[in-house]
């Protein structure tokens, strides 16, 4: 059990920050937490419940230091409580040198945060929860003494006998009984083929829930471009000058694996006449560039361009039947605008299994039946930057790399060449 300090609230009331949290799966989760918390050896928890699937577990100071009868609340079951949807991170000084961290999805603790740290863990603790929850928003209300109520009270963990659930103890009781009339063995096949299918049909049950919850969090941190997204990623090159202190444009490549904002660089070649100085004096303020000189002709710049990207939405994606007959006859019909269209044969997407501990270890759970992976289709277009700018794109699709190159010795401009020449790269997702 990991550090925790108790605050007391008045009226016989205190909130202790700093229980450990664990996310639980399947059914009869009041029985789940009472096990892991015994496992734990844990004096006291905050039950998982069907609206928070996380049980908080903690060992509480003595009845002495805790006062009798005195109601002990959790503020990260509060804090949980008051925000039932969306993810939502808060870090609190609590004393000097020391901060809460507190992050919750959807009603429930997140695993590894109610943390009691010094300002430089935290810092860590916050860029990994950020890295897992890219959409997580700042908690604003700090406030952990409302909601002092049953949701939200730590229970006491009992041991013993007393401990031994009722329907077990019945179990145990018709058992000797079969034993007795002298025809347990049959009994006894009969009692263990239950248990084995209704422990398969939990599995089934658990498996699909957290392969339902992993395909949510990879959509929620993969982000779409869509026909936005690349309008307003191509306005921005768009703005880009063609000559510079008589330097001139050869290349823009802008490109982004699955970030907010594209990486920008541009490719420029001196003239008779222009020097370094010419360059750099030749710069809008505004325009914001890293300058590299990588020879005496040739310059390179750098900047960052904010992108208009959305989360995929997994129900939104377009079957592949669909896909294959609407969007590629789109394709199709103005292929002869460009100079290559290639689209790869789909491929499911990888996303880790989701690990749970079934009391021997950690198991990864292989995909349920019923539970496809999207599919994803990469693609690479060619042609004039006229053609590119018109080129049809849907909601489902991930521009990866946007570039084009200025061909001046171009002579005889065509429908599929032009003086400027430009690549698409990205991915199609599909059900």
């Amino acid at each position: 059990m990991k550090e925790l300090i108790i605050r007391e609230v008045g009226g016989e009331r205190c909130v202790v920050y700093g229980l450990d949290w664990a996310p639980l799966i399947g059914n009869k989760l009041d029985r789940q937490s009472l096990a892991h918390a015994r496992n734990l050896k844990a004096t006291h928890h905050v039950p998982a419940v069907e609206y928070s699937s996380s049980v908080g577990t903690a060992k509480l100071p003595s009845v002495k230091k805790t006062g009798k009868g005195r109601a002990v609340y959790s503020a990260g079951a509060i804090v949980a409580l008051k925000h039932p949807t969306s993810a939502y991170l808060g870090v609190i000084s609590i004393e000097e040198a020391l901060v809460w961290v507190i992050a919750t999805h959807n009603g429930s603790v997140i695993k590894g945060t109610d943390t009691l740290c010094s300002p430089e863990e935290a810092d860590q603790l916050v860029a990994s929860v950020r890295a897992r929850y890219p959409q997580i928003s700042d908690l604003e209300d700090t406030d952990v003494q409302s909601y002092l109520n049953e949701r939200t009270q730590l229970k006491a963990v009992r041991y013993g006998v007393d401990a031994v659930p009722g329907p077990l103890k019945i179990l145990i009781i018709a058992v000797l009984g079969l034993l007795i009339a002298n025809f347990a063995w049959d009994q006894g096949k009969r009692l263990i083929q239950s248990y084995t299918r209704s422990h398969a049909d939990t599995q089934q049950i658990d498996a699909t829930q957290e392969w339902t919850a992993a395909l949510d969090i990879w959509a929620e941190s993969t982000l779409m471009d869509g026909p936005r997204g690349f309008a307003d990623l191509f306005e921005a090159m768009m703005h880009l000058p063609l000559e510079v202190g008589n330097w001139s444009l050869k290349r823009v490549q802008c490109d982004n694996a699955n970030q907010r904002n594209w990486t920008c660089r541009a490719d420029y070649a001196r003239g008779v006449i222009a020097t370094n100085e010419s360059f750099l004096s030749s710069l809008r303020p505004d325009w914001k560039w890293k300058t590299r000189w990588v020879d005496l002709d040739n310059a390179q710049v750098s900047w960052q361009v904010p992108g208009t990207r959305h989360p995929l939405s997994r129900k939104a994606l377009p079957a592949l039947t669909t896909f294959s007959l609407d969007y590629i006859s789109r394709l199709q019909d103005v292929s002869k605008a460009y100079s290559l269209i290639e689209v790869k044969p789909p491929a499911a997407v990888t996303i880790p299994a989701p690990v749970i501990n079934d009391g021997q270890g950690k198991v990864a759970l292989e995909l349920p039946q019923g539970i496809r992976l999207p599919n994803v289709m990469t693609f690479s277009i060619k042609g004039p930057l006229r053609s590119l700018a018109a080129f049809p794109l849907n909601d489902s699709t991930r521009i990866s790399r946007l570039q084009f190159d200025v061909e001046r010795n171009e002579a005889r401009p065509d429908l599929r060449n032009s003086a400027l020449f430009g690549e698409i790269k990205g991915d199609y997702y599909v059900q």
